[in-house]
């Protein structure tokens, strides 16, 4: 999840204070989940379901939603204590995974329809996990909150899961145009992922909706444009052929400065490179900061 600079820097903090690597950041035992399941039995292929990352730190489902996963037929998983005020890669993230692995183990859930949905902070946590687990969640509804794709914020990952999520990950943002900053965050986090080749963005608009959970018809909205079939990718390989070339020329700029002697410029070099390309350039980034001995 962090960029492989900022990686390197978290385990060399592990390395000198004399202290292991923690394989588990959570105890299960000590955390509670709410689980929704509609009363109609699921469709052959099991339910479609939604994996709330919230901003508060309660486990409920907003009251305005409840009617909108029972018409369609949605089963919905949160965490509770997974709001703002806690760490976003050991708990948050953690959580929502584990919230969908337990409910996938006890629920019919049809693996093509599992969403993540956010409100707020909460909604730029699921930005960042779906982009790094493209396998699992097709889709996330961004509720108020987003980051630009490729930013420090929501860094790329590796090339083989940005290509599965180029080829088929949905962003659904939602905002209300009372709400200036959501708006901004948005529109920027809409022309990154277009950018980047990711599926068109859905981009649902709440007219003098203030900073507050989506009403029910634009979560309605934006489930069935998340179920919607894509189409032909028109365009998707000249994208991913420009953006390889930019890693390349990247790195190479890298090399040409180590090679010359310039190290202050090379190290300079190799940050702009992390920060702009980070995971998709895990392996050239790795080779640089291993010469640089960063």
């Amino acid at each position: 999840m962090l960029a492989p600079l900022a990686e390197r820097r978290a385990l060399a903090l592990y390395v000198a204070r004399g202290q292991p690597v923690p394989e588990y950041t959570l105890d299960l035992t000590d955390e509670h989940f709410t689980v929704f399941v509609p009363a109609e039995p699921p469709p052959a292929r099991g339910y479609p379901l939604l994996v709330f990352i919230p901003p508060w730190s309660r486990a409920d489902v907003p009251a305005r939603w409840r009617g909108v996963l029972e018409g369609n037929g949605v089963a919905w998983v949160v965490a509770a204590n997974s709001g703002n005020g806690q760490p976003d890669l050991t708990r948050r993230m953690a959580l929502a995974l584990h919230a969908y692995a337990n409910v996938a183990a006890r629920l019919p859930v049809d693996p093509g329809r599992v969403y993540l949905g956010g409100f707020s902070g909460g909604a730029r946590v699921a930005a960042q996990l779906a982009l790094d687990y493209p396998e699992v969640f097709r889709g996330a509804i961004l509720d108020g909150g987003s980051d630009p794709v490729g930013s420090a914020h929501l860094p790329l990952p590796a090339p083989e899961l940005l290509d599965r999520a180029q080829q088929g990950l949905r962003l659904a943002y939602l905002f209300g145009s009372a709400d200036a900053a959501s708006v901004a965050a948005a529109q920027a986090s809409i022309r990154a992922a277009r950018q980047w080749c990711l599926p068109a963005p859905v981009r649902l608009e709440m007219r003098g909706h203030p900073h507050e959970p989506a009403d029910a018809r634009t979560l309605q909205r934006a489930l069935r444009l998340l179920e919607t079939p894509l189409g032909p990718r028109a365009g998707l390989a000249a994208c991913r052929a420009r953006h390889e070339a930019a890693r390349q020329a990247a790195v190479a700029e890298v090399d040409a400065l180590l090679v010359s002697g310039q190290r202050d410029e090379a190290l300079a070099a190799l940050r702009a490179l992390d920060g702009r390309f980070a995971h998709y350039a895990g392996a050239q980034i790795e080779r640089l900061a291993a010469r640089l001995g960063y």
